[in-house]
């Protein structure tokens, strides 16, 4: 289909940057070979001291894991209180389960709980998907009735074997668009670009594609997930975009670079992104909201601005406008710094909200009152 290109221009011209210096360095000549010198010997740094545990209880040497000792050698690993060295050994009980021992492993988990009170669930969350890839259509009868407990296991059985996954869904009768979502997932961790296409494909309207989206950046990042996003979109049936699915695709892509960017200190590089998409009818307005915010914060105001105003152009209803008191106000000065003309412009697209405008205006007042007379005449007038 048709559909909306994820990628502004300024990528492209990067791209064709990046091979002409490529190309270039090719072409030149290799130095003349320098000369060979004595090399002086030193003594080689000792080796990082292995992760100790700080807890109050010893960590065990996990021997090899069997039916009859997989409870017993699980508990001991979930005592432990120093969370990294807990996670730690976790890791190593992961890799050591099989079919055999995974129910005594799944048992510990259960007994800590029950016994102390205690929940790991990052190292549960691990195990789970463990279990169901390993045992397959009994593992998820015995994880039953919990929906959310039985998913994890369908996703880590779909990460192996994808059909796998949904015949032991069908044996264990189970249909619920939480545990489409959780084969979409599976999918995902090895194939991304076939997860998203699957999850635009009509067929699968109950997955929840922010969730999807999240798995493949994590799998891929967020360049190469913005890719394979593309390329479904290219491939979905007509109409698709439209759906919840894409809905919370977009959701997730949009969140994940405006972190990236947030994270860099360049939050005008969404900039761009945003106005390729203007005229997109699922461009969704807490977006341009949350650009203006993070530039007027961490950018520049002013420019953040004539953003605001850009991604107005030849509209009705402003769209963007939900947090620019927060934006202003927690920078009063910006708005004291402006110049007549400058203020008018920001008027334009304050909302109305007169105690919120009366608060900024005496903000103002403190560091130029001619601004906050301007700001107080865009008060409703009695």
């Amino acid at each position: 289909m048709n559909a909306a290109r994820l990628f502004p221009i300024v990528f492209a011209a990067a791209f064709t940057g990046a091979v002409g210096y490529y190309i270039g360095s090719r072409n030149v000549p290799p130095p003349s070979a320098p000369e060979v010198k004595p090399a002086t010997v030193k003594t080689a740094p000792a080796p990082a001291p292995a992760i100790q545990s700080t807890g109050t209880v010893a960590l065990p040497r996990i021997p090899p894991l069997t039916a009859a000792n997989a409870t017993e050698v699980a508990y001991r690993i979930l005592e432990e209180a120093d969370p990294g060295a807990r996670m730690t050994s976790a890791m190593a009980l992961i890799a050591g389960m099989t079919p055999e021992n995974a129910r005594g492993v799944l048992q510990a988990f259960r007994d800590i709980t029950t016994k102390t009170g205690r929940k790991h669930d990052a190292e549960w969350a691990l195990m789970l998907r463990r279990y169901g890839a390993l045992r397959g259509a009994e593992g998820l009868k015995d994880l039953l009735p919990e929906m959310f407990n039985v998913g994890l296991a369908v996703e880590g059985l779909a990460a192996r074997d994808p059909d796998a996954a949904l015949a032991a869904l069908k044996e264990a009768g189970l249909s619920d668009p939480h545990l489409t979502g959780a084969w979409l997932n599976g999918i995902c961790v090895k194939d991304p670009g076939k997860a998203l296409t699957l999850a635009l494909s009509g067929t699968y309207e109950g997955a929840n594609g922010g969730a999807l989206l999240n798995q493949a950046i994590s799998c891929i990042g967020v360049d190469k997930a913005r890719e394979a996003m593309q390329a479904a979109m290219d491939a979905a049936p007509a109409g698709a975009l439209n759906s919840p699915v894409f809905q919370g695709l977009y959701g997730a892509l949009g969140d994940a670079l405006f972190h990236k960017y947030w994270t860099l200190e360049t939050p005008a590089g969404m900039l761009p992104w945003l106005e390729a998409q203007k005229d997109e009818m699922h461009l969704p307005s807490r977006f341009v909201a949350r650009a203006v915010h993070d530039n007027m914060l961490k950018g520049d105001p002013l420019e953040a601005l004539a953003f605001l105003e850009r991604m107005n152009a030849g509209r009705e209803t402003p769209r963007g406008t939900e947090r620019l008191y927060e934006s202003v106000g927690g920078n009063p000065k910006f708005v004291a710094g402006m110049d007549e003309a400058a203020c008018a412009r920001l008027i334009k697209y304050l909302p109305p909200d007169p105690p919120a405008l009366m608060k900024l205006a005496d903000e103002v007042e403190k560091v130029n009152p001619a601004r906050a007379a301007q700001l107080r005449q865009a008060l409703p007038q009695e």
